[in-house]
């Protein structure tokens, strides 16, 4: 029981205003319905790097993609995977199809609420599709052996696209209100119930929220290894009736296709035998709905394998393929890839408030690669020069064989040492980043086995020489 004194300090503390409490409780519950929104400007330069823990809203103000030629490549009908080195921005790109990332840019640009709603759907059926996007991470499984199969990973996949569909139409509701139909969530409900064997009813579902839990927990009881639900039919079946469902919520989505987009279909979270499975399933040909994945280049020679998984599938006629990591490597050999590098470092310059006044290729500076190349072979390898060898734009372009995250953690050491003194950043400072970023990587080789960094200490002396 509580004593006298607790229940006198309660009532001399000072009556809470209960509208603020109110708005308190609306401002929470629109931040947890609505991800969406704008969030903070980054704390550190490098902030999610990683584009899977990127949020929405920066997606198309970071993707730096040269005559929107790359996007255009990735918006086409029908299945298709993005392959590439890991960091060369595969999920920047699929993550820019997804629908959150679209309609974020058009709400930037205006201010009407009229005009904001014209230019989404106008950007809808410019597009001509609606982007779902989920990551292979959804189907890591936490118990047993994970050499094993998956445990039903087509039913997981299902449950987590159609959480992603009934966001996208709250979203566009927000936006769009009249375009939205007043019980879209049904349209959800019904496929959810006809194609997920051992789902409770879920007609009295009083709203898209309330559906929204019950996938969540459907999910968990999967995540955990249950075996309470599974699909009735073949994805090809499920997926289309998702993607229909989807389109009967908004007049909005009535005439576009669906691309379901599936993230780091690799290695790093599948063994082989579920990703040959996974990919092969998945890669169906339909109008109204598709698979867009990211994977490795090796993956689909070894592995794919036609929908019925019983003959090798052919790039061109079961699916389309995108080689983003050369696409990069391209770039950054040709004579604008210094131009390229200051451009992803200067998007993410406007998202990094403490960043100094200068512009990240001021701050860099420049020298030829010839510049460097003359200083290495002028100066004695234990002289005090050495420590200022490398710097400037193209240094960091050079260094550069695709992975995109590399140029930002090189960029972020730099900022870190930099004493906001009239730029360049000192050539000495520059330098040591590299030098320590490069010394970390051939610590991480060795440990996988010395004789890779025996070969590349090899191929950098003979580089040097040449």
């Amino acid at each position: 029981m509580k004593s006298p004194i607790y229940f006198h300090q309660i009532l001399s503390q000072r009556t809470p205003d209960f509208n603020d409490i109110i708005q308190q409780i609306d401002e929470e519950y629109y931040h947890v319905s609505s991800p969406w929104e704008p969030p903070p400007k980054f704390k550190r330069f490098n902030d999610s790097y990683n584009a899977q823990t990127l949020h929405p809203w920066f997606i198309n103000r970071l993707l730096v993609d040269p005559d929107g030629r790359w996007l255009a490549s990735v918006s086409t009908p029908g299945p298709q995977v993005i392959t590439g080195i890991r960091g060369c921005g595969k999920t920047m790109l699929l993550r820019a199809l997804q629908f959150h990332a679209r309609v974020s840019v058009e709400i930037s640009t205006t201010t009407s609420r009229e005009d904001i709603e014209k230019q989404v759907l106008e950007r809808l059926q410019n597009d001509g599709f609606i982007g779902l996007y989920v990551s292979c991470t959804r189907l890591l499984d936490v118990l047993g052996d994970p050499a094993r199969p998956l445990h039903e990973p087509y039913t997981r996949l299902y449950l987590a696209y159609a959480r992603e569909a009934l966001r996208a139409v709250r979203h566009l509701k927000q936006i769009a209100p009249n375009s939205v139909s007043p019980l879209y969530w049904q349209n959800i409900t019904k496929v959810i119930s006809d194609y997920v064997d051992g789902v409770r009813d879920l007609s009295n579902l009083s709203s898209d929220l309330a559906l929204e839990r019950e996938i969540l927990s459907l999910l968990v009881s999967l995540d955990k290894g249950e075996t309470k639900y599974s699909l009735s039919a073949h994805p090809a079946i499920v997926f289309l009736s998702l993607a229909e469902a989807l389109r009967r919520c908004s007049s909005a989505f009535a005439n576009i296709s669906v691309m379901f987009l599936l993230d780091d279909v690799s290695t790093r979270h599948l063994q082989q035998q579920n990703i040959a499975e996974l990919l092969g399933t998945l890669l169906f040909s339909n109008p109204i709905c598709a698979f867009k994945m990211t994977t490795e280049v090796q993956t689909l020679e070894q592995l794919l394998r036609s929908p019925r998984l019983i003959e090798k599938a052919r790039p061109g006629r079961d699916y389309d393929t995108f080689d983003l990591g050369a696409e990069v490597n391209k770039r950054l050999r040709e004579r604008s890839g210094p131009e390229f590098v200051a451009d992803i470092l200067e998007q993410r310059r406007k998202q990094f408030p403490n960043h100094p006044s200068y512009t990240p290729k001021v701050l860099l500076g420049d020298a030829t690669l010839e510049s460097i190349a003359r200083h290495i072979a002028s100066t004695d390898k234990s002289s005090s020069e050495r420590k200022e060898t490398y710097h400037g734009l193209r240094a960091l372009t050079a260094l550069c064989v695709g992975d995109i995250g590399d140029i930002l953690s090189i960029y972020e050491e730099m900022l870190r040492r930099y004493q906001d003194i009239t730029p360049p950043i000192l050539a000495r400072i520059q330098s040591e980043c590299f030098m320590e970023y490069c010394s970390r990587r051939l610590y991480h080789l060795n440990r996988q086995g010395g004789v890779y960094k025996d070969f590349a200490l090899g191929f950098a002396e003979a580089y040097m020489i040449s």
